[in-house]
């Protein structure tokens, strides 16, 4: 190409030229361009990885969400009302089972109460002692909390003989008394008084509160008379259909307690929608603020690169315009620079954020979720990252005197 040519290019330069000779001026030094664009590659490969992190996370969430807890109510007293003195108990246990039970959304209901903090337990007059809490509960709580039984059944509210009364053991207690299945005639002593094991429980489901305790029916209790017909720290348990529970716990005092509801107390899981907007709004904030961050830092390694290619390339630029190219075309061809390197990085960094969070998907079992928009409008970020960040050394490249330049 003649210099004639040359001098007509620097004169009337096209919008190709600069582009050429924006590419062609990254490929000539190709360290400092893969600096420069591994800077916006990390950055957007962290925005991408994060959101794509939190949808995922997201989506894990509301697969696993604990519908057990979503759609368990406990009743207790008022905690405004509790220490008056006054003892207004809820509705009998196999009564209160089959009138909450009957509630529209109400999948079962149990009552529980202790009767004892602790009574004495043991397999025979030779065996050692324990101590267990000693609890009522209606057949109820069983559904309700989603118990399980090991061995044996649950005892029933029927009046039984009151010189053999039958209990339940929970896991925890027939584990310290060495018990694992019930055997027919399988006794134990409850403060001196023999009593029938009926049954044992797995797992107290929900009720953490049956696993040491030492269970018997109302009816028990009733027949039994004294302080085992005390009812202490009375509670229940309700269990929901599924994103019924707001409006069941509106229905429940009144069927509890229905001449002094206000004494109801309730703990409502929240509602299920709800909760899930929270969870999703806080790992989308996250993300978004975990992603905004590494733009910056990539957009600022961008600007420190190309300042310093400023510099070394003055005598260039000092040339170019000694030559005849204008300050705007020093300033294009550098903003043409930054936004090749903002787009070529903001593709690889789309694809490494792709392989990142396939590979940590698989390694945890999780179905990766994606927008399909943020990878393909990855590039187009990155060539207005570029762009912004080239912005202050393209000024400064335009802003150079070819004299000056020529005499370094």
């Amino acid at each position: 190409m003649s210099q004639n040519t040359l001098t007509q290019k620097a004169l009337r330069p096209s919008g190709w030229l600069i582009l050429e000779q924006s590419i062609k001026s990254i490929v000539r030094r190709p360290g400092r361009a893969l600096a420069t664009a591994t800077g916006i590659a990390l950055g957007i490969a962290v925005l991408i990885t994060s959101m794509g992190f939190a949808s995922t996370v997201n989506s894990e969430v509301n697969a696993s969400f604990d519908a057990t807890s979503a759609t368990q109510i406990r009743v207790k007293e008022a905690d405004n009302l509790a220490t008056d003195g006054l003892f207004a108990p809820f509705l009998e246990g196999s009564t209160f089972d089959h009138t909450v039970g009957e509630l529209e959304g109400v999948v079962a209901a149990g009552l529980i109460w202790q009767v004892l903090p602790e009574v004495r337990v043991r397999l025979n007059p030779a065996a050692p002692e324990y101590g267990f809490p000693l609890l009522v509960a209606s057949p109820g709580i069983l559904d309700a909390a989603q118990a399980t039984l090991k061995s044996g059944r649950f005892y029933d509210e029927r009046p039984l003989d009151i010189r053999t009364p039958q209990v339940v053991l929970g896991p925890r207690a027939a584990s310290e008394l060495g018990l694992e299945r019930v055997a027919p005639g399988m006794s134990i002593e409850v403060d001196n008084r023999l009593m029938v094991v009926a049954g044992i429980l797995d797992s107290p489901g929900t009720a953490p509160e049956l696993s040491p305790a030492i269970l018997i029916s109302a009816t028990t209790a009733n027949q039994l008379g004294g302080t085992y017909a005390d009812r202490n720290l009375e509670g229940a348990i309700v269990r929901s259909e599924l994103g019924a529970a707001q409006a069941v716990s509106r229905a429940l005092p009144l069927a509890i307690r229905p001449d002094n509801p206000e004494r109801v107390g309730l703990m409502v899981p929240p509602d299920i929608t709800t909760l899930r907007d929270t969870v999703q709004g806080s790992l989308n904030g996250l993300a978004i603020g975990v992603a905004g961050f590494s733009v910056i830092v990539g957009a600022v390694g961008i600007m420190n690169s190309m300042l310093i290619s400023v510099a070394q390339r003055s005598g260039e630029i000092g040339l170019r315009r000694a030559l005849g190219a204008t300050r705007r075309w020093i300033l294009v061809q550098f903003l043409a620079e930054g936004l090749i390197l903002g787009f070529v990085g903001a593709v690889f960094g789309a694809a490494i954020a792709i392989l990142a969070l396939l590979g940590v998907s698989a390694y945890n079992g999780w179905s990766p979720v994606l927008d399909p928009a943020l990878p393909l409008a990855a590039p187009l970020v990155g060539a207005i990252v570029g762009l912004l960040a080239a912005a202050y050394p393209a000024s400064r490249a335009a802003r150079l005197e070819p004299a000056m330049t020529l005499k370094q």
